[in-house]
């Protein structure tokens, strides 16, 4: 999701020291965009608004020119605009050249809109057929819907507007242009209701160079499991060897169904990413 993928996980890839590494796509050029650096205050910003990022706007943490009509061209839909106490900024307000909010703020803001993101798509989690589930996994957690958040600049901040901006995009296919998010529905309904007819086509698969694939589409490498490594719920982070036996042998378990797997970091089990993606490579 910079995506809810710059902030929601983090994973380390195993065999052959493979890094899956999602190369995104879509062609929105990078000079149709403001200067991400402005401090001008935008115009107040709510929940179905929608936004066109380019890599810059996607690498950054605060946005500060104005939505653009949901009828146009457009690759973010504003999921939530939520209140945050001004004790978050403290930091943010006094801290000398830097315009980034402080790290504390970012891990607040960052599980925030990941609470949000979940707590919308789960009425419309349908799981695709060819991907098994063990444990307790959500399994768009693992798909190419993820989201971003974004903060108030620092003179919004000091101005009063004491907020986080959740947003819900989607990845792209393939090797294109930055910032790799696909154009989406005028409407935050018709993009869930399309998650919830179409699940297979959000969800994870890769081409032969693991960029996203199309996984109606016979792709190189599917992921076809997702497993809980947890052995109970809420178990802290045992340790990063720990945790890639536990998908070492879960992967060796299934045989040939099985030729890739992965593993989460401490900062991606902190975030809620538990499981090992398993693939099958064809």
């Amino acid at each position: 999701m910079r995506s809810v993928c710059r902030q929601l996980g983090s994973v380390t890839a195993a065999l052959l020291s493979l890094t899956i590494a999602a190369t995104m796509s879509a062609a929105i050029p990078a000079a149709a965009q403001p200067d991400i650096g402005s401090t001008a205050l935008t115009p107040a910003v709510s929940a179905g608004q929608c936004w066109k990022a380019n890599q810059k706007a996607m690498d950054a943490w605060s946005w500060s020119w104005a939505a653009v009509p949901c009828t146009s061209t457009h690759n973010l839909i504003t999921l939530a605009v939520i209140p945050v106490p001004a004790v978050w900024g403290d930091a943010y307000v006094t801290q000398p050249t830097t315009e980034d909010p402080p790290a504390l703020m970012v891990t607040r803001m960052h599980n925030t809109c990941f609470s949000r993101l979940r707590t919308t798509l789960k009425p419309y989690s349908v799981k695709p057929a060819h991907l098994s589930i063990v444990g307790s996994v959500f399994w768009l957690d693992y798909s190419r819907v993820n989201g971003t958040f974004y903060a108030p600049t620092r003179a919004q901040w000091t101005a009063g507007q004491h907020w986080v901006r959740c947003d819900i995009g989607v990845d792209a296919f393939g090797a294109a242009a930055a910032p790799g998010l696909v154009n989406l529905p005028r409407t935050l309904s018709l993009l869930l209701n399309h998650i919830k007819a179409n699940p297979t086509f959000y969800a994870e698969c890769e081409d032969i160079d693991w960029n996203f694939a199309d996984c109606r589409r016979s792709p190189k490498h599917v992921v076809n499991r997702l497993f809980d490594l947890r052995l109970r719920s809420g178990e802290p982070y045992p340790g990063t060897s720990v945790v890639k036996a536990r998908a070492k042998k879960a992967c060796a378990a299934r045989g040939r169904q099985c030729d890739w797997f992965d593993w989460p970091s401490a900062l991606g089990w902190a975030r809620g990413y538990v499981a090992s993606r398993q693939w099958k490579s064809r």
